[in-house]
Order: C-alpha cells, then sequence, then structure tokens
C-alpha cells in the first residue's frame, strides 16, 4: 500500500545484493526492539520489466513494490518474523527512458544522495536490474532509484515529511521551451540530455565501510 504521494510538481531474476547493510535507526518506528538482519550477500526474487510504453502511473507502482520489497528485507526482525515500511510519506520524483538520464533532475538527485549512508546496491541479470537505496545522513529520509534493462530508471524517496518536503523541494524542475501558445492551447517541449558515463554515480560503488559490511 503506498503512502501519501506529495510531489505534485514532478510530472522472475535472481538479484545479488553487493552488500545489505543493517537497519540501524531504532525509535524511528517507536520499536526498540527492531533486531539487525544479515549484512553477507544473498538472493531474493524479483519480476523483470518490459520498459516499453509503460504510463508513469504503472512505472511507479511498480518501481515502489520493489522498493517495498527490499525495505522489508532490510528491517526484517526474525524474532518478529516480520519487517516495516518505511515512516511518513513516498514522492514520485522522476521516471525516465535512457536518452534523458542526464537531464538537470537526474543529475541533482545523484548528486544530492551519492554520499548518504548506502543500504542496498542491486546489480544482476548481467547488469539488467540494478537497484539502489540509500540514507540521509541525519535525517529520516531515504532515497530510492531502480534501473530497467539498462534503458529506463526511477527515482523516488520516502521518509518523514518536513525534511522530505525539503529534499524534494530542493531539486530542480525540468523547463520546458514553450513553441507555441495561444487563449486555448500550446506547445512546449524539452531536450533531452544523455548521461556521459563518467558522470553516472547513481549506482557506484558504496563507501569503503558500506563495502566492509557486506563481508
Amino acid at each position: 500500500m503506498f503512502l501519501p504521494v506529495f510531489a505534485e510538481r514532478f510530472d522472475i531474476v535472481e538479484v545479488e545484493v553487493l552488500f545489505l547493510r543493517e537497519f540501524v535507526s531504532p525509535g524511528l518506528w517507536d520499536l526498540s526492539s527492531i533486531g539487525l538482519v544479515t549484512q553477507t550477500p544473498c538472493c531474493v526474487s524479483i519480476a523483470r520489466l518490459d520498459c516499453i510504453g509503460l504510463a508513469d502511473e504503472r512505472v511507479f507502482e511498480l518501481a515502489g513494490r520493489h522498493f517495498q520489497a527490499f525495505f522489508y528485507f532490510i528491517t526484517y526482525n526474525h524474532a518478529q518474523n516480520r519487517g516495516w515500511w518505511w515512516k511518513g510519506m513516498f514522492a514520485q520524483i522522476l521516471a525516465v527512458s535512457k536518452p534523458d538520464w542526464g537531464n538537470h533532475l537526474a543529475m541533482a538527485f545523484m548528486r544530492e544522495t551519492r554520499h548518504w549512508d548506502h543500504r542496498v546496491l542491486a546489480i544482476t541479470a548481467e547488469e539488467h536490474f540494478k537497484l539502489v537505496i540509500r540514507k540521509h545522513l541525519t535525517q529520516d529520509v531515504w532515497s530510492l532509484a531502480v534501473e530497467w534493462n539498462e534503458s529506463f530508471r526511477v527515482f523516488a524517496a520516502c521518509g518523514e515529511e518536513a525534511p522530505l518536503r525539503a529534499f524534494v523541494d530542493a531539486l530542480p524542475s525540468l523547463q520546458l521551451q514553450t513553441i507555441s501558445q495561444n487563449s486555448n492551447s500550446g506547445l512546449a517541449a524539452r531536450t533531452e540530455k544523455k548521461l556521459n558515463d563518467e558522470d553516472d554515480v547513481l549506482f557506484a560503488q558504496a563507501p569503503s565501510d558500506a563495502v566492509t559490511a557486506a563481508r
């Protein structure tokens, strides 16, 4: 079940988890008994996606299920035999195909979240599936991103409402150039921006402490 979405301004393969960080925010759910989960590499099963011609709402729905599954996984408490959802709200930020991975919004998301605490980095199926979850170093805000079939990416975030709104509001909007407009209709467009390989840090390897924790 999705939590409220407020970002109105933004328009079966085996997954090898490269590292999995434990949930280390006691009290976030007002449950002091949340246990730590394994730090060792592991595998889970998910559905593969054909990305052609999907509407944004369907894309975000599927991506949200992927994020929920991994979030449940990293917060799983073996003693209680359950995991948890994120606290607060879920924000849909961007769904974008490969020719436009270098747009200003996608680049800002990568820059802002690159050095957050890595919790999950999953790259598998000959790089046809990638997923990363990071947590803000001081606030209860999580960044979420998934890539399907080396051709489509979905960006989202979740967490407590106030800091989450601040994070989303700080991201740039995608600006359209008006081509024609009259009293009844208009036409606007935006040029796609390719992402250079050297600038692609969305699924960059975790800092050394996260890598060590996975061993």
